[in-house]
């Protein structure tokens, strides 16, 4: 089962209206839903109210994060990125004595990138980041690594030991530890006496108390056992008490020297990556796990777990890409915070209850499937993480809409035929197999019919007739006649050589020459990469022919019915749909991703385009030359952007939805 986030993204271009020639002056604003999940959580330990956190940009991804201050305990935040775009956040350590001064353990590519980063500390609340430390500094950094912020040291969990400097990170002294670790995840102090500290490998248990100049080796129960730690807790009410966690949960009440017999009531984690684990600040026999489906409670020191459900979302409505909790971390005021990929919660009832924070300034939650009514131009929906929306007042206010059960939502289009209709696709696994399935609604996603079947694998559909339905999957574009008949296969996407795998992706309906589609699909040939191909049908899907090879990115000529523009290579080419009759344009560039391609309804000669590291572009002269279209968007605009849009009643006004998260609008101007 896949996720139908596609960075090629089709832009759906709707009739001409004459329009002023515009001047790109606007700034790219969000508007809509904010929100999304922090997957750090640093505390000021001496504000009850300051909070820092790693909100991911990408929200599939996780290869890259903002860093975010919040100074009323989580309602509303603000960037505190500056020097550290492009990476990812590995762990925050707020400094206890210094004002705004923050360190960070940064990757620049993810987990699996052979340099991390280094560590970065910035001393303004984090408006300037700067460098302190490379990995080649502490003899290497793991892919989970942890940060300790001390009254007179900082320390940072490398590869083989432990990074320590007490000059703020001028300088760094490396500590070994034996047996060598190959990555320190969690590093904890004592909250009585800052002495004494832990730190957890996947491997074992070391201690200090002198302030983590030296450790010894904790014996370990997991280690015996041949399981990995991937969990570490201290007890602020007893601090003489801890918690592991490897599979099976270990107490120990004599600060790491003995410890209990494993009790088997706790979840199971992810395996061989850092599972977060916290314990009520009042009772030292309340601890809390973070899982793949929630966070689990256990009143009685470990020795049974539930879940918690009371005021806190479904976290396993997703398992492939929104699932799990990514933080538990206590502040100042001994709340207990709590962060998934979709947003952040507090209790400070032991977790019996919990408040969402809202988050105001965040926009890192997904959106997906921006979807415009052909017979309402101020009416369109769109994805809220898995919550559909709806406006019909062109955006100035949203409702929330039902979404098609069981199953995750991979496809959602409107009917081009039928008014207030719309149809979606899920896909759902059960123990044996993945199941789909095709929804319809005829009064606009407010309730679903009975599902129909949908062929496995299916990725994405389309309306090509009335009553009629196209889907891509795999290497076959099905069609079915009528709400209930047989799937027949009608196209096969062909393959360079008998290793190779061809697989659709997306299904394109012209908006205004009914019963021509397109389908994009990408031949993986064996060790080289994907190579695209557009295939059309001029007879709403019955038949169908290769219309051209290499081209990533398809759009309608508002203006022209028979004209489309794909891009190749970088080149910018004009096409008639009838015959395939191409003409060269304008090149932007051969080394970056065009993800999508606008042509402007009031100006046949104005161009945008969303690339993939370039940010969305803009040309007012028929594709030929190309300049930053405005700026606004999160991490200078650089990442991608799945979908843009031009508004139906107002052609100076676009939207986009950059993958870093948030729905985002740009008024223009007119010369």
């Amino acid at each position: 089962m896949r996720h139908s986030r596609n960075l090629l993204a089709f832009l759906l271009a709707t009739a001409a209206s004459t329009v002023p020639s515009i001047a790109a002056t606007g700034v790219w604003t969000p508007f809509g839903p904010e929100g999304g999940g922090p997957q750090v959580i640093a505390a000021d330990p001496r504000s009850a109210s300051t909070l820092y956190a790693a909100f991911p940009w990408g929200p599939y991804s996780g290869l890259e994060t903002l860093v975010m201050r919040s100074d009323d305990g989580g309602t509303s935040w603000q960037e505190s990125n500056g020097g550290l775009e492009g990476k990812r956040i590995m762990a925050l350590a707020v400094d206890p004595q210094g004002s705004g001064v923050v360190f960070g353990v940064v990757a620049v590519q993810g987990c699996t990138s052979s340099d991390p980063g280094g560590v970065y500390r910035t001393s303004d609340a984090g408006a300037h980041w700067e460098l302190v430390a490379t990995p080649q500094n502490l003899g290497g950094i793991a892919c989970s690594s942890s940060a300790l912020a001390l009254s007179d040291a900082v320390l940072v969990g490398a590869r083989d030991g432990v990074g320590r400097s007490s000059d703020g990170g001028a300088t760094w002294q490396k500590i070994p530890l034996a047996p060598a670790p190959e990555g320190i995840h969690t590093l904890l102090r004592d909250p009585a006496d800052e002495r004494i500290l832990y730190a957890a490998s996947l491997s074992a248990l070391f201690k200090s108390v002198d302030g983590g100049l030296s450790w010894t080796t904790l014996d370990d129960p997991a280690a015996h056992l041949n399981r990995p730690i991937t969990g570490l807790a201290i007890s602020r009410s007893d601090p003489r008490t801890l918690y592991e966690y490897g599979g099976l949960i270990w107490r120990s009440r004599d600060g790491g020297a003995t410890w209990s017999a494993a009790m088997t009531g706790a979840p199971a984690g992810d395996g061989f990556y850092r599972v977060p684990l916290q314990v009520d600040p009042r009772n030292a026999d309340t601890v809390f796990l973070g899982a793949t489906n929630g966070v689990w409670a256990s009143r009685d020191g470990g020795a049974t777990f539930h879940l918690l459900h009371r005021g806190l979302p479904d976290a396993g409505l997703d398992l492939a890409t929104l699932s799990g909790v990514t933080a538990l971390e206590l502040d100042a005021a001994q709340r207990l915070l709590l962060g998934t990929p979709t947003g952040l919660w507090s209790s400070t009832d032991a977790g019996f209850h919990w408040t969402a924070a809202a988050l105001h300034g965040v926009h890192a939650n997904a959106i997906d499937f921006l979807r415009f009514d052909p017979f309402d131009r101020r009416h369109f929906v769109f994805t809220n993480f898995l919550t559909l929306l709806e406006t019909r007042d062109g955006g100035e206010t949203f409702s929330p809409l039902s979404v098609p059960r069981p199953g995750v939502l991979q496809a959602l289009e409107f009917d081009p035929f039928q008014p207030g209709r719309i149809v979606a696709l899920t896909a759902s696994e059960t123990e044996l197999t993945e199941v789909y399935r095709v929804f319809a609604s005829t009064d606009g996603g407010h309730q679903w019919g009975a599902p129909s079947s949908a062929p496995r694998g299916a990725s994405d559909l389309a309306v090509p007739a009335p009553n009629s339905l196209l889907v891509v999957a795999g290497p076959w574009v099905y069609l079915r006649r009528g709400s209930t008949g047989g799937w027949r296969k009608v196209l096969q996407g062909d393959v360079l050589s008998d290793r190779d795998a061809f697989n659709f992706t997306r299904l394109l309906s012209h908006p205004n020459q009914r019963g021509t589609l397109f389908a994009l699909g990408f031949d993986n040939v064996l060790h080289s990469g994907s190579i695209p191909a557009l295939y059309r049908s001029l007879d709403a899907g019955l038949h169908w022919k290769l219309w051209q090879d290499a081209a990533n990115t398809l759009a309608f000529d508002p203006h022209q019915a028979n004209i489309a523009y794909t891009e190749s290579g970088g080149t910018v080419y004009r096409k008639r749909i009838d015959t395939g009759g191409a003409q060269r344009l304008g090149r932007i560039s051969p080394l970056d991703l065009l993800t999508t391609l606008l042509v402007d309804r009031g100006d046949p000669q104005t161009f945008y385009a969303a690339t993939a590291n370039s940010g969305i572009l803009v040309s007012h002269d028929d594709a030929r030359h190309w300049s930053l279209l405005a700026p606004g968007l999160p991490l200078g605009g650089k990442d991608p952007v799945s979908d843009l849009e031009q508004d139906r009643l107002n052609p100076l006004r676009l939207y986009s939805t950059p993958v870093t998260g948030g729905l985002w609008r740009l008024d223009l101007e007119p010369h």
